[in-house]
């Protein structure tokens, strides 16, 4: 076997020794590879676009992370393989990271930041797991983890995906039907959507508009959910409490991106959910 790791704004140094250590096989890292005609492994995240012209024997490509949408810029044919992580740890790190931003704006914990630097001393009321709804938009493997740990927590949880799911102990909506019912009256709305052509730029104008509780947008998801410009939009008119942000369009974020200085949106650099080489 003969493998290549082609990774975008990620280090590739360690999967590459770790890779060789275990297995014993030679691993090339993009752009340094002698003859791209031998390689039959692909190992990927977020690579240029047609890059499988460039390898024309490949028979696997695998992604690091847990879904594919990101190695479909390139023209696939039948003997390729698609393949991806699935691991527990991903889910986890995804709850930890979701469960962080809920608590950081329960207990208005960036206000009390925010006195720390004035020296003020004012106490406010927070809200409590019980009193708090997060609605989950994608219930996939990942999605449906965080929201049953959610609920275990003692939150009221509600989904949607584009289908019925059954007993589950979240309150779940589907189809066209079920999207308004899930993103009313809620306190956050998290968004673990895959991208497809109908999720694409679903966090719209029209979508904003719709909310009537000025929730918490928590996107960790894909960037091209979100039209940003109407979610800046939506944050100045008070549809959005605040955004926390942590997949982009275009990554890294440019510098003179709107974004960093917009004070209710919370940028990570896509860190929410990262595999690591061990």
């Amino acid at each position: 076997m003969s493998i290549a790791i082609i990774f975008n704004n990620k280090e590739a140094s360690t999967w590459a020794e770790k890779i060789k250590t275990s297995y014993g096989v030679e691993v090339e890292v993009y752009p340094n590879i002698k003859d791209k005609s031998v390689i039959d492994f692909l190992l990927v995240w977020r690579p240029h676009d047609n890059y499988l012209e460039e390898f024309p024997n490949v028979k696997v490509v695998h992604s690091i992370g847990a879904g594919v949408d990101h190695m479909l810029n390139s023209s696939v044919n039948e003997n390729v393989y698609l393949a991806r992580i699935v691991d527990h740890d991903l889910k986890h790190d995804m709850f930890e990271h979701v469960l962080s931003i809920v608590l950081l704006e329960n207990k208005r914990l960036l206000t009390y930041l925010e006195n720390q630097l004035s020296h003020e001393w004012k106490p406010k009321r927070y809200k409590s797991s019980k009193n708090t709804t997060i609605t989950i938009l994608g219930v996939g493997e990942i999605g449906n983890y965080v929201a049953n740990k959610l609920v275990d927590l003692g939150y009221c949880v509600k989904t949607w995906s584009q289908s019925n799911k059954e007993n589950t102990p979240f309150t779940h909506y589907f189809g066209k039907e079920g999207f308004l019912k899930a993103i009313l009256d809620t306190n956050f709305i998290v968004n673990i959507l895959p991208l497809t052509k109908k999720t694409v730029a679903i966090f719209n104008k029209n979508f904003f508009n719709q909310l009537n509780s000025k929730p918490v947008l928590i996107n960790v998801g894909r960037g091209k959910h979100i039209v940003e410009k109407d979610l800046v939009l939506a944050l100045q008119e008070e549809h959005v409490l605040k955004a926390f942000i942590d997949v982009f369009e275009t990554e890294p974020l440019p510098d003179d991106h709107f974004y960093w200085n917009n004070n209710k949106v919370f940028i990570t650099p896509h860190v929410a959910s990262v595999t690591q080489a061990d």
